[in-house]
This record gives C-alpha cells, sequence and structure tokens, in this order.
C-alpha cells in the first residue's frame, strides 16, 4: 500500500537547486555516470489536488529506482597463468679458467647466465653451440671484479649475444659500480658498455630470469678493493663461485656451505711460487689478503666446510706458472680424504657414482666438458 509524504515549498529548502519542483513532473532522468547504464524514471502519481502551499506525492514502499543502483562491473574471468615447468637439470661448462682468462656458462638450453667474461665471444658462443645451448638462451652475464681476465670480452660478448636476440628483450652486464668504472678506467673498453650496465649490490639478491644471485664479497684488490662471488639458485639447486681471493671471507664460508655444487681458487702452489721467476713485489701481492688463494688455504676450506649436501667441488683459477692440475688437486683431494670422505673425479664412472662428492679442476686454457646437474 502506498503511503503520503507532505514537503513543504513555502520556503527555500537547502535541495531547491537540485530538486526543483517547478519542473515538468515528466521531465526526462538525467543521463547515468556510466555510459551503458539503462535507468528509468520513477512515476509520481498525485493523491490529490495540489495547492500553492502544499505537493503531495506517492512513493511506493516496493519502487526501487534503478538509476540510484551502483552497476556491477562485468569482470573477465583471468586467463589461466602459463605453467611453468621446474628446471629438472642444471647445464655448466667453463670455457677457461686462468689468469688468460675466465668464462663459464650456467643453465640449460632454455636460459642460463654467463659468469666472467674474460674469453673471446666467438669461442664462447661457438662452444656453447656446439652443446647445443642457442645464444638466445643467455638472459644475462655476471661479472666478479674487473680485472681483464673477467671482463676483456664483457661488452663484444654482450653486443654479440643481443644481435642474435629475436626479441626487444636486451641482456644485461650485471656487475657493481666499482667494477664499471674499473673496466672504464684500465682497460681498452668501449664506453657504450654503459649501456648493458645493471648495477648489483653486497648481499642483495637480485634475479635473472629463474635465477637468483646473490654478491658476497671476497678478499681481492679490484678496484677499491671491490671483488665479489656469487651465490646462484634456480628451482632449489644452489651454485656457488668464489675465484679470486687471498683469504676466506665471512661471506664465502657462509654461501659456500649452503650449496650443492661449489666453484673456488686454488691459484698457487706456496713452493712453486717462493722459487719461482715472478719478481718479489709479485710474489707479495698474490700471497697477500688482497691477492689469490693458495693450494693449502683452499684444501682446509673445503674440508672445513664440507657436508654431504656438496655433491661437486671445481677448483678453479689455476697459475699457469705456478701451480698444475696434479698438484692441486691432491691437495684438496688430501684434505678430503683425512675427513673419511670419498671423493670422485667427475667422470661418471661406477666409482664416481658411489663417493661422496666429486673434485674437478677446470683447464686453464681449455674448454671444459660438459656437466650435467640433476635438480631433483
Amino acid at each position: 500500500m502506498a503511503r503520503k509524504r507532505r514537503i513543504s515549498i513555502d520556503t527555500p529548502s537547502l535541495f531547491d537547486d537540485i530538486d526543483n519542483t517547478n519542473q515538468p513532473v515528466d521531465a526526462p532522468p538525467a543521463k547515468s555516470i556510466i555510459d551503458d547504464f539503462s535507468s528509468s524514471s520513477p512515476t509520481f502519481d498525485a493523491l490529490d489536488e495540489t495547492t500553492d502551499t502544499d505537493l503531495i506525492i506517492n512513493i511506493d514502499d516496493d519502487f526501487v529506482d534503478e538509476s540510484e543502483q551502483e552497476e556491477t562491473p562485468t569482470q573477465d574471468e583471468p586467463e589461466a597463468a602459463p605453467v611453468v615447468e621446474p628446471i629438472e637439470r642444471i647445464m655448466f661448462i667453463s670455457f677457461g679458467s686462468g689468469s688468460s682468462g675466465c668464462c663459464a656458462y650456467l643453465g640449460n638450453e632454455e636460459e642460463g647466465i654467463i659468469i666472467d667474461a674474460g674469453i673471446d665471444a666467438n669461442k664462447v658462443i661457438k662452444n656453447m653451440a656446439s652443446h647445443g645451448i642457442p645464444a638466445e638462451a643467455v638472459k644475462g652475464i655476471i661479472l666478479t671484479h674487473d680485472h681483464r681476465d673477467h671482463v676483456g670480452y664483457a661488452y663484444t660478448l654482450a653486443k654479440m649475444l643481443n644481435r642474435r636476440r629475436k626479441t626487444a628483450e636486451q641482456i644485461h652486464i650485471h656487475c657493481s659500480l666499482h667494477t664499471l668504472h674499473g673496466m672504464l678506467l684500465r682497460h681498452n673498453i668501449s664506453i657504450r658498455v654503459k649501456d648493458y650496465h645493471a648495477p648489483f649490490y653486497l648481499e642483495t639478491p637480485f634475479k635473472i630470469g629463474r635465477f637468483e644471485i646473490t654478491p658476497f664479497a671476497v678478499s681481492h684488490d679490484g678496484l677499491n678493493d671491490n671483488a665479489y662471488g656469487f651465490f646462484i639458485t634456480a628451482d632449489g639447486y644452489s651454485f656457488a663461485v668464489a675465484t679470486d681471493t687471498g683469504c676466506v671471507t665471512d661471506g664465502m664460508r657462509r654461501y659456500l656451505s649452503q650449496a650443492e655444487c661449489i666453484m673456488v681458487e686454488s691459484n698457487y702452489d706456496a713452493d712453486m711460487l717462493a722459487t719461482g721467476r715472478y719478481p718479489e713485489y709479485l710474489k707479495a701481492r698474490i700471497r697477500g689478503e688482497k691477492g689469490h688463494f693458495d693450494n693449502a688455504d683452499c684444501a682446509r676450506f673445503v674440508a672445513d666446510i664440507y657436508s654431504p649436501k656438496i655433491r661437486n667441488i671445481f677448483l678453479c683459477h689455476l697459475s699457469e706458472e705456478n701451480n698444475t692440475p696434479e698438484i692441486a688437486r691432491a691437495a684438496t683431494l688430501k684434505a678430503l680424504n683425512d675427513k673419511g670422505i670419498n671423493v670422485g673425479d667427475g667422470n661418471n664412472t661406477f666409482a664416481d657414482r658411489e663417493a661422496d662428492v666429486q673434485l674437478i679442476v677446470l683447464p686453464r686454457r681449455e674448454v671444459s666438458q660438459l656437466y650435467i646437474f640433476r635438480t631433483n
């Protein structure tokens, strides 16, 4: 049943400018603020005669003014997120590891990263292709510090890789600002390397594709004594790099002890360095805390941090003058054996499969074999 409301219009009210009763009752309604909203104006039926002083209107209790309702926007069904398959295996290959140049690839046939860029770019791309890894798989380059054997081909490699990309997405050279400045100040590298630069910061993780990289401090004489190792993870698999360090740092101990695969410097044999032909100032630099790791220091460190989680150990950055692969490996092998650890040599023999850990020396100038690690 309708009820009656009496509205006085003797004197102007607060809403007179909005509800002008001098307008005809059948005036068209105001346009909705939602363009596609269809509203109908309410019907006003006079029940009594109107006078000069009173206007009586009918308000239906059951009436709903559609113009006052909020339209519920229609939302499209969200598209299902693409299924991202976990990485089932990680591939590792070194293109050279020593004072003549350092560079390695970590990833698979679809995506990966380059660690340091001290090897000729053509050699890197050619050897990747020989293992079924296209240039387009590289998602980024990470640099440890600014010495030439680690950065000499960074600009050329980035430029060549970007030219081979089939998308507009550009790969970057990820390094600290100190490393970038050292590249420009110390080496004949194009200033346009800055076009590819992406800075990272100590102990601050960053992502390249599926890989998360955490830089940590090592002890070496890069520009302003600035040099880094990397803790790299992808779908639960972890890989740690500590090359070019004169002593063990807190970050080195913390991150390498967490990794399943480690790459650590075993640069020189102390006796060979002492009796070798290097001048004394250079010997002092190599022995110093900002210099390089000798075989004995490396062996003690690896044996100290070893746990069953560590499955592969790569000895890297061997000196050509003051070390041999046999001497370097023998030192770390003895330290591990003394702790009762069964060590394989990474050749996938039956004996290697029974071993607790694989111990491998990376070649100085030659390309290593391709190593494949299962992630589950």
